[in-house]
């Protein structure tokens, strides 16, 4: 019997319970930190040694001409500088034409590259493509950047979105159909040629919820 509510019973487990909760931290730390290294590895490997070791694409093997969507700022301004400092004429597309010419403008001083312009809305109807197959024709199009894509002007949850079905219609146009018709534009001649690349940027938001921002990403 227990003396003044002693319990023999209660120590003999408590070593058993450390030793469960020390071997689960362990497990979480590990975890973690192979997590951290496997993204360092994944880092260096991409932006450095598979480089060295020749694992990279050549663009330039690709074709004469890259198309990036969403080009005139953000992601995809640096898309087209990046490719154009590897040697790829550029097809800039986005809305506003001003910002288009002016970030052509900027790729060709710096790259001695071509470059090429289509100021088109992505949030427009399906005619746009008619008017971008027209500028690629004759194009010799190794890569291309499916970026542009579109979001609510503030967090919101998804019934309260101000004018909601415009905005989600314009969503669903930049963020699923762009891309999709743009692949369908430049994929038969890569198909044809059997080569070229094909780069879709989308955002955390499709592999993660974010609510009250979480719309449609493809």
């Amino acid at each position: 019997m227990a003396k003044d509510g002693y319990c023999p019973a209660s120590d003999a487990s408590m070593p058993t319970t450390v030793t469960v909760l020390v071997f689960l931290g362990l497990f979480f730390v590990v975890y973690l930190l192979a997590r951290i290294l496997y993204a360092l590895w994944r880092g260096f490997y991409t932006c450095y040694l598979g480089r060295w070791l020749g694992h990279n694409v050549d663009f330039r093997k690709m074709g004469e001409w890259a198309v990036v969507t969403g080009a005139s700022d953000g992601i995809g301004r640096a898309y087209c500088e990046e490719l154009a400092a590897r040697g790829l004429n550029i097809v800039l597309i986005s809305r506003t034409l001003e910002k288009l010419e002016a970030v052509a403008r900027d790729i060709e001083e710096a790259s001695n590259v071509k470059t090429k312009v289509i100021a088109v809305d992505f949030t427009a109807g399906n005619e746009i493509y008619d008017t971008i197959r027209r500028e690629l024709q004759g194009l010799e199009v190794g890569v291309l950047v499916n970026n542009v894509g579109v979001s609510y002007v503030y967090p919101e949850f998804f019934s309260a979105v101000p004018d909601g079905d415009k905005v989600m219609d314009s969503i669903i146009r930049a963020n699923c159909v762009a891309g999709t018709m743009m692949t369908r534009i430049c994929l038969p001649q890569m198909d044809q040629r059997r080569r070229g690349v094909i780069i879709n940027v989308s955002s955390i938001s499709a592999m993660h919820p974010l609510p009250p921002a979480q719309h449609v990403r493809c």
